[in-house]
């Protein structure tokens, strides 16, 4: 499992990135009524959810790969956990949320509103998740570094 610990710190980036734009783009098909956005933005949530998905299940095998845990680094990596499992959970909803509502004609007016505004809290939630990955990465390098020279 050490390969899937590995992958997490490249994987990450792709569902970061179509997270955090899917808001940006769902906003614009809500003032340009082209099918285009709609359905570019509803392509973008699909892959980033399944990004997410592969993004949390590497970081689960580098969470636990991690050896000699500081009070700082802990708390560091469990913030980034908990932020990451909101930002899956947050945008897994919202995806069957969008998909149900599209099968039934009623992606329109307050729901594509309510789903927008969701899609931005789960922004906040993917900056914040990355922030504390951030933080993480480079506690747990500088912890490495430190050790060494010590040695």
């Amino acid at each position: 499992m050490e390969f899937l610990a590995e992958l997490h710190h490249k994987i990450i980036h792709f569902p970061i990135a179509l997270l955090f734009i899917y808001p940006f783009i769902e906003a614009v098909s809500l003032f340009y009524k082209k099918e285009f956005f709609s359905f570019t933005s509803l392509i973008i949530l699909l892959i980033g959810v399944v990004g997410s998905l592969a993004a949390v299940l590497t970081g689960n095998q580098a969470l636990n790969s991690i050896k000699n845990w500081t009070p700082e680094l802990y708390q560091l990596a469990d913030t980034h956990y908990t932020n990451a499992n909101i930002v899956v959970w947050l945008f897994t909803v919202v995806m069957f949320l969008r998909i149900y509502l599209q099968i039934k004609k009623k992606y329109q007016g307050k729901w594509k509103i309510i789903l927008l505004i969701l899609a931005f809290i789960g922004s906040y939630f993917v900056y914040q998740t990355g922030e504390y990955g951030g933080k993480t990465a480079h506690k747990r390098i500088s912890n490495v570094i430190s050790k060494e020279q010590s040695n």
